[in-house]
């Protein structure tokens, strides 16, 4: 059961320079809950809070899932072992709903939708120019396994859209969870990552058709981004970086698509 809206929600020390970040992308400013602002990238949502956390690289983050029936999400949770709260409570906008912390990575708040923010379902982008076709939130994480079970068919039933299971230290998954898997949630393992700072170790991956013109974009736009790149598997990418927002890593989809990101889900095997 795929969620209404999937939401990377941040909180960042300076909401207006990580929004100007994500604006000169091509990100567009949509309803948000009070105190915040939220803006679409491509199809899926950034969500930026106040909070002074003095992590500036990695800085907290959540995935909000904004569903019709939260109640429905904790029992299913709730039915397969998972440990959960007794009811559900309201959260700090107001909506009914309830938090639970994956094993190894964010906190996943499943909420109803909040009036005026959640009520029509997101729209394509229909600007000319290049195109995002995936919007990815990603975490690299010490538990794998853990994290996938939670996420899959022993927890939120989300579908794998592609991934690798073995070897133990390079196993990867991209996860559908909104808007016909144009929402991913991607969970790489961590097991032999050396980073040792604060917090999570995390980012924001988009695909898109045209590496090099979101990056002109960018760069003519006064952002700090790199200069187009091969990326390990060998497509065009490059990375950007505000003084107080999550890392973004851009890269083009390979030519003729890649399997289980559209269609039916191609699961464990497909890397």
């Amino acid at each position: 059961m795929e969620a209404k809206h999937l939401v990377c929600a941040v909180e960042v020390e300076d909401i207006a320079s990580v929004q100007t970040f994500f604006e000169a992308f091509g990100g567009e400013q949509r309803p948000a809950p009070p105190g915040s602002v939220r803006l679409q990238v491509g199809m899926g949502l950034v969500e930026l809070t106040h909070r002074e956390h003095g992590h500036p690289f990695y800085p907290p983050f959540s995935v909000k899932l904004v569903v019709g029936d939260p109640e429905w999400w904790r029992m299913s949770l709730g039915s397969k072992g998972v440990e959960v709260p007794d009811s559900l409570s309201t959260l700090s906008a107001g909506q009914r709903g309830f938090t639970k912390a994956t094993p190894a990575g964010p906190d996943v708040v499943v909420a109803e939708p909040l009036a005026g923010v959640d009520d029509a379902s997101l729209q394509p982008p229909t600007g000319e120019g290049p195109q995002v076709l995936h919007f990815q939130t990603t975490w690299w994480s010490k538990q794998w396994q853990a994290d996938y079970a939670f996420l899959t068919n022993e927890g939120l039933g989300f579908l794998t859209s592609r991934g690798r299971g073995e070897p133990e230290g390079s196993r990867i998954c991209f996860l559908r969870a909104a808007y016909g898997g144009k929402a991913i949630v991607e969970v790489v393992d961590g097991l032999f990552d050396d980073y040792a700072g604060p917090g999570l170790h995390w980012l924001i991956s988009i695909v898109v058709d045209d590496a090099a013109a979101f990056q002109r974009r960018m760069a003519e736009a006064g952002q700090p981004v790199t200069d187009v790149r091969p990326s390990p598997w060998g497509v065009p990418s490059f990375t950007g970086k505000s003084e107080h927002g999550p890392l973004l890593f851009v890269y083009q989809e390979r030519e003729g698509g890649t399997p289980g990101m559209v269609g039916a889900p191609a699961g464990l095997s497909s890397m």
